[in-house]
């Protein structure tokens, strides 16, 4: 998982090199890529907060809730990020393609949350981790610690086929 991640963020890097997207105050990939998991991370954490049981549950509920109240700041410019990418992508089916995108995090959370034995031990270390870091370090945080997982190289964010070539071909490298 931790190569896919790191293959993540350099197809992100090699996505936007390919498109030559600059509609970003950064750089267009790194942008889009810290956005997308963020919102990943977000959705992975909503999920564990609803799906895991017992006292572990109870404290992701309120470790996802304090998740949001603290980063609130970067979860409102990750979604504005992802929003102007998928406006400008997308034009007048930017809303469907987006709620297309955000479904599709959700239920790869949910597949996780069903198939990994540890799922709910390793979001709660994952949400115990981000708590600790500052406004300015999740984007970092997401990039490296989770965001491949999510497989953000899909169709939805990125939908041209070089793009998701590039992007799976730095993934399959990074391995």
């Amino acid at each position: 998982m931790r190569k896919r991640i790191a293959g993540f963020a350099l197809a992100a890097l090699c996505l936007w090199a390919v498109t030559g997207n600059q509609t970003f105050a950064e750089e267009p990939s790194v942008a889009v890529a810290k956005a997308a998991s963020v919102r990943a991370l977000q959705s992975e954490l909503m999920v564990a907060a609803l799906a895991c049981p017992g006292d572990l549950g109870v404290s992701l509920v309120r470790n996802y809730n304090r998740f949001v109240r603290h980063f609130s700041p970067a979860l409102i410019r990750s979604a504005n990020t992802l929003r102007t990418h998928f406006r400008t992508t997308y034009g007048a089916e930017h809303v469907i393609r987006f709620d297309s995108f955000l479904t599709r995090l959700a239920n790869q959370a949910s597949l996780s949350s069903i198939r990994e034995a540890a799922y709910c031990q390793d979001r709660a270390r994952m949400v115990e981790a981000a708590l600790g870091l500052n406004d300015a370090d999740l984007e970092s945080f997401t990039i490296t610690a989770y965001a491949a997982s999510a497989d953000l190289t899909g169709e939805e964010l990125f939908p041209s086929h070089a793009t998701r070539l590039a992007a799976r071909e730095a993934i399959e490298r990074a391995e």
